[in-house]
């Protein structure tokens, strides 16, 4: 009995086609049998070292791994039996008969496919840790293969199915001592608790000074009531930030939001104090739920942010008592003196603390000092609008200077209009700063800047689209019709629909999304048109290999056919597919994949169903080969032909990448269940388990 447990519980077959490139080259180790077949460059010393504890389990160790993309999940598990058979793991006159004590592991560098990592354990491993638990092992292996690190993915698997049959006992280090150690594990067990409690019980202690000085400072920074009386707002005024509406609109918006946070974090504090008054009596699951709580409201204070989190703990004080806003030399102002109480409290006790459970995205909302540090960088930029407004007025002029003979002149949008828009903010931008609003001038530099950055853009994604364009009129110069480009061709004219409305009327900092959205409509239609034609030529290129592979196989068959009766069954069953790939589906996939027709899916589909035959003719023959074998060793008379077979046993591979399942798909016909759950086959002494 073979068990085979598709992976994710499910079966799913994409059917491609797959061709034999010739057995796996066995790589010489004293504790296992490695078959590596594969252009990356594995280090088979490290593969065996880490076979080597199953070795010595009694345990024999078959590593295969492959280059080769199974084009099912029944012939991947066709690649791994062949692989048995070679190194006398599986007989292969028998449905089922894997050494007792053999454990595989194979695994294929192509991980496109939910198929390609499995293991095989013998009887001597049913339903042990690494038979149950391979789904583990195996989601540890594939990023491995897929950040191409082949070696460390096999050590990595070999290494898990030991450790999962052989767990280290955590009390190996008392065993030296006899009896003793034996009465002292309790007393470890227990120790071990008694120090984690006290580890989770301090680590709550630092949380709730931490939250508390935060929450505090907060407090102080933004008292409940009019955002106006705020400290920010009050160093926003004295910086001069009121000569923008917007900027100080925005400013009540944040301050507002982050109060708001604020006195919700305030009512879950409470909470967790009273949970915390008593933490001896709680179990250590409460104290490890009441740590995650804890961590939860520092991250709701603090925040996940990459900015915020890399403070230094006077960076941290900085954000949260700005005295760097404050004239250096001015008097001493009830503002100033509120500050220099809170940067003294601040610097009293630490601020940040390392979390046990960090989740980077547990909160979706902004923290409260996120909108802090939003706050601070528009303080920061009234702050130095004087001395930045120039040089942003200066780099805008130079960058506008340059964009005009850059501009095509077959250009589909209105050029001029595009370009008045950008002269008009550089206007603006130059009276403000001649009137010293130095915030008025560099919100039109902005405005000017996503003009002008839009504009770049676009001049970029028209060259794109002119490329693109050419290129598909050359795909229908050459008979292609590409009528499944229609939905991307809507999509692209509605996208310049939408940047010409920009152009003509805003706003502006809508026109660098509409041109990115252009762009991907644009390299959508590329990828499919070249994928339609790549699909194309792909199934030419595989037609042709199965013409030449077909010409192989009738050759055997004729060989064998003058040795073996007329009515031997595999020969027959052999006839019957060759007639029909001969007759049928050939010329279906000729008419199908034609210029006249083009329905190149449904031709990849029947090539599908061609290489599945192919695969049926190839056991055939082994078959009857083997019995053409049999009779010359128990008959002398018998005449043995060389058939000169060099596919017996091996399937057929497609030289296209491009099949996939949404060109077709196939279903098992070995007889094996594929319903989800497990399969079998019958057993003929010393079954297997394929996990």
């Amino acid at each position: 009995m073979i068990r085979r447990i598709p992976i994710f519980g499910c079966t799913l077959v994409v059917s491609l086609v797959l061709f034999w490139v010739g057995p796996a080259v066995a790589q010489s180790c004293p504790h296992a049998t490695l078959q590596i077949q594969t252009q990356q460059t594995v280090d088979a010393r490290a593969i065996c070292e880490a076979a080597e504890p199953l070795a010595q389990r009694n345990l024999r160790v078959l590593v295969y791994l492959t280059d080769q993309r199974a084009a099912s999940e029944e012939a991947w598990y066709d690649l791994i039996d062949r692989a048995e058979i070679e190194a006398g793991f599986r007989d292969p006159n028998r449905a089922d008969s894997y050494a007792r004590n053999g454990v595989t592991l194979a695994a294929s560098t192509d991980t496109s496919t939910l198929w390609g990592i499995n293991a095989t354990f013998g009887e001597n491993l049913f339903d042990s840790r690494a038979d149950l638990g391979f789904d583990q092992i195996r989601s540890q292996i594939r990023p491995l293969l897929q950040a191409g690190q082949p070696t460390q993915a096999l050590t990595t698997g070999l290494t898990r199915i030991y450790e999962f049959n052989y767990p280290a006992s955590p009390f190996r280090h008392l065993l030296p001592i006899g009896g003793v150690g034996l009465v002292g594990g309790g007393g470890w067990v227990m120790w071990n608790k008694r120090k984690r409690r006290q580890k989770l019980a301090t680590h709550i202690k630092a949380l709730q000074s931490r939250v508390a000085t935060l929450m505090l400072a907060c407090d102080q920074l933004l008292p409940a009531g009019d955002p106006t009386q705020m400290m920010h707002y009050q160093l926003f005024s004295l910086l001069g930030g009121e000569q923008a509406p917007g900027l100080a609109q925005q400013l009540r918006e944040w301050l507002s939001q982050a109060r708001a946070a604020l006195d919700q974090a305030f009512g879950l504090q409470d909470h967790l104090n009273r949970q915390s008054d008593n933490l001896g009596g709680d179990t250590l699951t409460q104290l490890e739920e009441l740590v995650k709580s804890w961590e939860a409201l520092y991250v709701s204070v603090i925040g996940s942010q990459p900015q915020i989190l890399n403070l230094s703990e006077e960076q941290l004080q900085t954000l949260l008592s700005p005295l760097q806003y404050l004239p250096a030399n001015g008097p001493k102002t009830a503002l100033q003196q509120q500050l220099d109480t809170l940067q003294q409290q601040l610097q009293a006790t630490p601020l940040k603390v390392e979390l046990m459970y960090p989740s980077p995205n547990q909160i979706e909302s902004q923290s409260i000092l996120d909108l802090v540090y939003q706050v601070d960088a528009l303080l920061h930029r009234v702050e130095t609008a004087a001395t930045t407004a120039p040089a942003a007025l200066s780099q805008l002029q130079g960058q506008y200077q340059s964009l005009a003979p850059r501009i095509p002149s077959e250009f589909p949008f209105d050029r001029q209009r595009l370009l008045i828009q950008i002269d008009r903010q550089i206007r603006v931008a130059q009276n403000a700063l001649d009137r010293d609003q130095p915030l008025v001038c560099l919100d039109a530099c902005d405005t000017g800047q996503q003009l002008l950055e839009g504009s770049l853009a676009l001049v970029q994604t028209h060259a794109d689209w002119l490329g693109t364009s050419n290129l598909i009129e050359k795909f229908r110069f050459e008979g292609y019709r590409l009528p499944q480009l229609d939905p991307d061709f809507q999509a692209i004219d509605h996208s310049q629909t939408q940047i010409g409305g920009l152009i003509a009327s805003g706003p502006a900092s809508a026109l660098p999304a509409a041109v990115k959205t252009w762009s991907r409509a644009i390299q959508s239609l590329r990828e499919q048109a070249e994928s339609i034609v790549g699909l194309h030529k792909s199934n030419l290129t595989t037609l042709e290999q199965i013409r030449s592979e077909l010409a192989g196989l009738e050759s055997q068959w004729q060989k064998l056919s003058r040795v073996l009766p007329k009515g031997n069954r595999d020969l027959m069953q052999a006839q019957q597919l060759l007639e029909s790939l001969t007759l049928e589906r050939i010329p279906a996939i000729e008419q199908q994949n034609s210029l006249e027709e083009q329905d190149f899916a449904g031709a990849r589909a029947t090539l599908d169903s061609a290489a599945a035959a192919l695969n049926s003719i190839h056991t055939a023959l082994s078959r009857a080969e083997n019995e053409m074998v049999s009779r010359s060793q128990g008959n002398t008379n018998v005449v043995v032909v060389n058939t000169g077979s060099k596919h017996s046993g091996s399937s057929f591979r497609s030289s296209s990448s491009r099949s996939s399942s949404s060109h077709s798909s196939s279903s098992r016909s070995s007889g094996e269940s594929s319903s989800g759950g497990s399969s079998r086959r019958s057993s003929g002494g010393g079954s297997s388990r394929r996990r």
